[in-house]
């Protein structure tokens, strides 16, 4: 089979914004709730105790309007002094998803706003961005990460998620079908070239997707129209464009998670939160401990093991147990997940930050921890579980109700 039939086979999959805002009503609010605790998010251990009754107290802050938002995918909790800054900080929360929601999105335009899409649709074309856009390609960029450019990889692997049998997803699963992992390899070959694609910044918010002609020919006769793409690191980067929209008009009282891992803590430091630390255990997942923790703090958790049926969404289990993750590799295009979980945080450095550095020791084959040893020395700090252990880099990190049952048991210690 020629490549351009293969093509046929790996269709781009829907929209990933339409995907999400379906899933939200099954999820439903007590599931957001739960997931607030347990990926990264960032659940109120003492605050709830305070509420206050009338109107000012902790609210779950939703979007009024979620058309063209990224709303669905987080969780917003507020301590609101009353009705006034409850409809404030909605109004706001409203309209910083959507438009976050708009300036991120990789599958479709908007009238106006110079997104993902518009880049990937005006390949060799200067374009102006808004500045917050900017500043996460200046961060891609500063790191030396070229992920970004795994755009068709991301765009399979959703399809690969979706498959509704073994048989169709080994179709799809670079793993197990030899056609289909040598083209998900020369996929990764163009995503690791500079002179295939590139990203250029020209100052003044000005950037071109610069592609070659080979790539753009390639392109054209497998239907790929995503040359770059966040995929699954997008709700780091909506995460601290939320925090940091919500902060600069003055609102610090709260906090926000995504389903995904990706979270943040505004709040100076007179409330205390809890975090929920899961790992994998057989084919299931265990809350392995409880941190607590104050001040301000982006959370990153990366997992290779889905938490509820709509985080499932973003992997593929087969029969087997054998399961394939959003963690892809650009050596290969092939997923990996050094660990079951790891948990990075920071009062320094935002979300998308605290993921590029993680990115080389997580989407790996084996696990080193010397390089979040040397994060730690930077204010970086992470958690891990690896075979029981809870092993964490703060050494005034303290782990409390550590997991416990029949034949599981956990124990803490500090790496070095």
């Amino acid at each position: 089979m020629g490549r351009t039939a293969r093509s046929r086979d790996l269709p781009h999959p829907p929209p990933v914004e339409k995907i999400e805002l379906s899933e939200k009503n099954q999820r439903g609010r007590l599931l957001a709730a739960v997931l607030f605790l347990a990926i990264g998010a960032v659940a109120l251990a003492y605050g709830f105790l305070s509420l206050v009754s009338g109107e000012a107290g902790w609210r779950e802050i939703e979007a009024a309007d979620q058309a063209d938002s990224c709303a669905g995918d987080f969780t917003f909790s507020y301590l609101v002094s009353g009705a006034a800054e409850n409809r404030a900080v909605t109004a706001l929360y409203t309209q910083a998803a959507q438009t976050a929601g708009r300036l991120f999105s990789a599958d479709q335009a908007y009238e106006g706003v110079n997104n993902l899409f518009a880049l990937n649709s005006h390949p060799n074309e200067t374009l102006e961005l808004d500045p917050a856009l900017y500043r996460v390609f200046s961060l891609l960029e500063a790191s030396g990460r070229r992920d970004l450019y795994l755009g068709p990889v991301y765009a399979a692997y959703r399809y690969l998620f979706q498959a509704q049998d073994d048989a169709y997803a080994r179709e799809l699963d670079p793993w197990l079908d030899q056609e289909t992992g040598a083209y998900y390899r020369q996929l990764a070959a163009y995503a690791r070239d500079p002179a295939a694609v590139k990203l250029e910044l020209l100052g003044d918010n000005r950037a071109r997707l610069t592609v070659s002609q080979d790539y753009l020919r390639f392109a054209a006769e497998n239907e790929i129209d995503h040359f770059i793409d966040f995929g699954w690191m997008k709700n780091a980067f909506l995460a601290d464009y939320l925090a940091e929209a919500l902060l600069a008009e003055g609102y610090t009282q709260g906090a926000l998670s995504s389903y995904d891992g990706f979270s943040r803590s505004l709040t100076p430091g007179d409330i205390s939160y809890s975090l929920v630390l899961y790992d994998r255990a057989g084919e299931g997942a265990v809350p392995a401990a409880v941190m607590d923790y104050t001040a301000p703090t982006a959370f990153v958790c990366l997992r290779d093991f889905p938490l509820d049926r709509g985080d499932s969404l973003r992997f593929y289990r087969y029969a087997s147990g054998e399961t394939r993750t959003p963690y892809v590799s650009l050596a290969d295009s092939l997923c990996h997940s050094a660990l079951s979980s790891l948990t990075a945080y920071s009062q320094s450095a935002g979300c998308g930050e605290l993921l590029l550095d993680l990115l080389p020791v997580y989407v790996a084959d084996s696990f080193d921890e010397a390089p979040l040893l040397a994060l730690s020395r930077e204010g970086i700090q992470s958690v891990w579980c690896d075979g029981g252990v809870l092993y964490y880099t703060d050494p005034a990190l303290e782990l409390r109700d550590l997991y416990e049952s029949e034949g599981l048991h956990y124990t803490a210690e500090l790496a070095s």
